[in-house]
């Protein structure tokens, strides 16, 4: 996965710092700051359906009690060396997820239901860009998020995703049948009309059964994480 903190305001001549620790932090003089991150969903089927996707933030410090933080659907390419605040990349009109957060602990993880977008970005109905992450007040600090640089691993931002792929059985094959191969080979000795001089024997014929062959793509049940 890709992730950066980018943002700018008065002092800030633009920030975007794809090392740092924090997927979202908070700063005097910063009048816009959000998080981008993407994952990498290459290895599943794009004919898999997608029955749950939540993305998991890992919440440092900075606890903010009435703080609404919203998930966007990016939809322009970034990296994390270039775009910095104020040419960030573009993201949806409207959220995809929101939480409001209505305590003050720390040491917490995050969640947001993003299944749907998840849905259509493995389906190819939308590109995956990534996510942007943002506060919805400016009035309230920033919480710290953990970002995939984050010293310990198990704090680093997770997609888990519950998906399954339809199960493919393929027709059976139609094939002859031992009777059909036997008629074949006596048929000329059972039409002779009575009298007539016997047929001359045909060589032993033989006989081959091919059974009918069901193959089944079994799919399996499988969780990203």
């Amino acid at each position: 996965m890709s992730d950066v903190w980018t943002a700018y305001g008065d002092g800030w001549n633009g920030v975007q710092d794809g090392s740092s620790p924090y997927l979202t932090a908070d700063a005097f003089g910063i009048d816009w700051s959000a998080g981008l991150l993407q994952f990498d969903l290459s290895g599943i089927a794009p004919d898999a359906i997608v029955e749950e996707a939540t993305l998991q933030l890992f919440h440092l410090f900075n606890p903010q009690f009435g703080q609404f933080i919203q998930v966007f659907d990016v939809t322009q390419a970034w990296t994390e060396t270039e775009g910095t605040g104020p040419t960030a990349p573009l993201y949806g009109a409207l959220p995809v997820a929101s939480l409001l957060i209505l305590d003050e602990d720390v040491g917490v993880a995050r969640s947001w239901d993003i299944g749907q977008l998840v849905e259509q970005w493995v389906d190819g109905t939308s590109q995956n860009f990534g996510l942007l992450v943002a506060r919805e007040a400016a009035t309230l600090a920033y919480p710290y998020f953990a970002s995939r640089d984050a010293p310990n691993t198990a704090l680093r931002p997770l997609l888990r995703i519950s998906y399954s792929v339809p199960e493919v059985v393929a027709a059976p094959i139609a094939t002859p049948s031992i009777e059909d191969y036997i008629e074949d080979s006596l048929g000329d000795f059972v039409d002779s009309p009575a009298g007539a001089p016997p047929a001359e024997t045909p060589e032993p014929a033989s006989a081959l059964l091919i059974l009918p062959v069901l193959v089944v793509f079994a799919a399996r049940h499988a969780q990203k994480r």
